[in-house]
């Protein structure tokens, strides 16, 4: 199980990459500092052909945006602007970036005496609390505010907390350093004193002997 801990996270960074290259996992229009705008080439699930300079997807709930170099513009089923900005986010560098730190972390964890099952469920928690911020960051199908990952990532986190929290206030008997009890040094048979032995003395021979 722990070594799902280790690998998992490994698996997300090198498929981020692929995802930053072809530009997948774009997010909601936003102006700030790492606002990504389309320079060129195509984007995964945009159209970028029809309108040389600008890319455009139809969304959920027939929502539209639209990219381009300097702007990006959500457009709802009416029309009417939703949200706009510089650029899009780019939820897969983000994903990136929680990845890689995840990995540190993990491995650090790696190297300490734990419970089998803490890396796994470490990588569980950090990983379903950044789905769940990224999340709100994209354009997708929400029940009761939240998205389908949301939640399932939510449910995914208590579990996990509640497993951690339960080892800490019920370790096992493997958790527990192992005390050996002190055992009598039996006593030595046959060892001999450490008093002088009294010299022998021979008895006097008999007279006319």
């Amino acid at each position: 199980m722990d070594n799902a801990g280790i690998g998992l996270p490994l698996g997300i960074v090198i498929g981020r990459i692929g995802d930053l290259i072809i530009g997948d996992h774009l997010g909601r229009p936003t102006s700030w500092l790492l606002a990504f705008g389309y320079h060129g080439g195509t984007l995964s699930s945009y159209d970028c052909t029809s309108f040389p300079g600008r890319c455009t997807t139809i969304l959920t709930h027939g929502q539209q945006q639209v990219i381009t170099a300097t702007s990006a513009k959500l457009f709802g089923p009416n029309g009417v602007i939703v949200a706009q900005g510089t650029g899009v986010h780019q939820t897969a560098m983000y994903d990136f970036v929680s990845s890689m730190i995840l990995v540190s972390i993990v491995l650090w964890v790696a190297l300490k005496p734990r419970r089998t099952g803490v890396l796994f469920f470490t990588f569980v928690i950090w990983y379903g609390i950044g789905r769940i911020i990224t999340d709100f960051l994209r354009v997708d199908k929400r029940f009761f505010g939240l998205t389908g990952s949301q939640w399932t990532s939510a449910a995914v986190v208590v579990l996990s907390i509640g497993t951690l929290v339960w080892w800490r206030l019920h370790p096992s008997n493997a958790d527990q350093p192992e005390v050996l009890a002190a055992q009598p040094v039996p006593a030595t048979v046959g060892t001999e004193s450490d008093e002088p032995l009294e010299p022998r003395t021979e008895p006097p021979d008999a007279p006319g002997a």
